[in-house]
């Protein structure tokens, strides 16, 4: 159980020192993954085109 903590501790020491630059990092993901999701659902239009 302490190790659990200690690794909690450890990660939240991270996201306080790199905060910066892990939330754009994550919102970049999630707008590649929803962007990929979106295309794969559309699919390619010969119209739009």
């Amino acid at each position: 159980m302490t190790k659990l903590l200690e690794i909690r501790e450890t990660l939240k020491n991270f996201y306080g020192k790199f905060e910066n630059f892990i939330v754009p990092v994550l919102k970049f993901i999630l707008a590649l993954i929803t962007f990929l999701i979106i295309n794969s659902k559309l699919g390619f239009m010969e119209k739009i085109a």
